[in-house]
């Protein structure tokens, strides 16, 4: 595969596969602890919805990853898909 032009995982992947399990977090849990819809948050988690930098921040630092590596992940995943948007 080329690594160039795979997709990178977004946050709705890390958040499915690494946060939100039946023995840590439940949706409607996570959303309530960083004051977020959870509409909202599920959009998320199918990547509907990008989060915004305030959003980044409290769940960063809910489940003390920092922000930035939410904003990280959201801002790859975006160039990525302009990337692969105007290649074509």
């Amino acid at each position: 595969m080329d690594t160039r032009t795979a997709a990178p995982a977004t946050v709705g992947d890390i958040l499915r596969e690494e946060f939100i399990t039946p023995d840590m977090h439940t949706l409607y849990d996570l959303a309530a602890n960083i004051e977020m819809d959870v509409d909202q948050l599920a959009q998320t988690l199918s990547n509907e919805h990008q989060l915004s930098d305030a959003e980044a921040d409290r769940l960063g630092e809910y489940l003390g990853t920092g922000g930035e590596f939410w904003k990280n992940l959201r801002d790859g995943h975006l160039r990525w898909k302009n990337r692969t948007n105007t290649v074509g």
